[in-house]
């Protein structure tokens, strides 16, 4: 779902947001998210507007069509998508009623919010360091492409250890927080661009290291070979994030942020799998114990076919 698709979609709550807008405007300006969130679930959830909205947006999540209305039946759909990961209706219906809203606006947010630094780890990937510590490969021109790359964590603490390393993230805060940290440590290897990975242009045989921590490959499947081919001969490609069975657990997380089992070796089988685990450990968001997966794949010419 896009975000036309999303605003389309809540149109119908517009008149209703006017109704309570007034009550809770003020609160809004200083405490969006708890205003919010309670004026979300004392106002809205038990309304026809809110259980047509969630079928209309969330339809295929739900799996629940309550025989009447008076049967809370939308107080049920609510709690089937906070089970979803989906629990942040209050804020995204509020981001989405702005005039300015982008898909970037939870991001740039997120990164601004001091709680959520909080269940943040801010420090390399556990995973990230004790592979290039076991590999240590030559910090003479070995280049590193970090994906998405938030803060900007893993590209300084790999720039530090003497690589040339370049990132993107379509943050713009994340990337001012990056070149922050690249000015006060004096990394003149670090080169950090705000860019989406549609705008992106990862070139050819041009990494001998791409990173990928906790984004959504599996959503991006158009890009999966453009990713293979921006490597070089014998480049890795490093990946963790969320496995599927994650979703069980107390830690609610997105569906789209998760990989079944072997999910990351089947997207890129022109690579050669050195890691594939599955482990229970702590994530880098939530700083909880859930189940992961951690994968690194190697590229050889001879089972490389390019793709136009």
């Amino acid at each position: 779902m896009n975000y036309d698709d999303a605003k389309n979609s809540i149109s119908q709550l517009q008149h209703f947001f006017t109704g309570i807008k007034y009550q809770i405007i003020d609160n809004i300006i200083h405490h969006p998210q708890g205003t919010i969130r309670n004026a979300w679930e004392i106002y809205i959830i038990h309304t026809t507007i809110y259980h047509d909205f969630c079928h209309a947006t969330f339809g295929r999540y739900i799996h629940y069509i309550p025989t009447t209305v008076d049967d809370k039946g939308q107080l049920c759909v609510y709690n089937k998508l906070k089970n979803f990961g989906i629990n942040n209706l209050n804020e995204t219906v509020w981001l989405l009623a702005s005039e300015h809203h982008s898909s970037l606006t939870t991001w740039d947010n997120y990164y601004k919010d001091s709680k959520s630094v909080l269940t943040f780890n801010l420090h390399a990937n556990r995973f990230l360091k004790a592979f290039i510590e076991k590999y240590n490969p030559p910090s003479d021109y070995f280049k590193v492409l970090d994906i998405a790359m938030g803060r900007g964590r893993n590209s300084i603490w790999l720039a530090r250890k003497g690589y040339q390393v370049v990132g993107f993230d379509a943050s713009i805060e994340g990337i001012q927080i990056v070149k922050y940290q690249a000015e006060r440590f004096n990394l003149t290897n670090l080169q950090s661009y705000v860019a989406s990975i549609e705008e992106f242009s990862f070139g050819l045989e041009q990494w001998d290291l791409v990173v990928c921590m906790y984004f959504p490959l599996i959503n991006q499947t158009s890009y999966l070979r453009r990713i293979e081919q921006s490597l070089k001969n014998e480049g890795l490609l490093i990946v963790e994030g969320f496995h599927w069975d994650s979703l069980s657990g107390e830690h609610r997380i997105p569906t789209g942020v998760t990989y079944r089992t072997n999910a990351i070796p089947s997207l890129f089988p022109n690579l050669t799998t050195i890691v594939n685990e599955e482990p229970v450990d702590y994530s880098d968001f939530g700083n909880e114990m859930t189940k992961l997966v951690r994968y690194v794949g190697q590229k050889h010419h001879f089972s490389v076919s390019r793709v136009n």
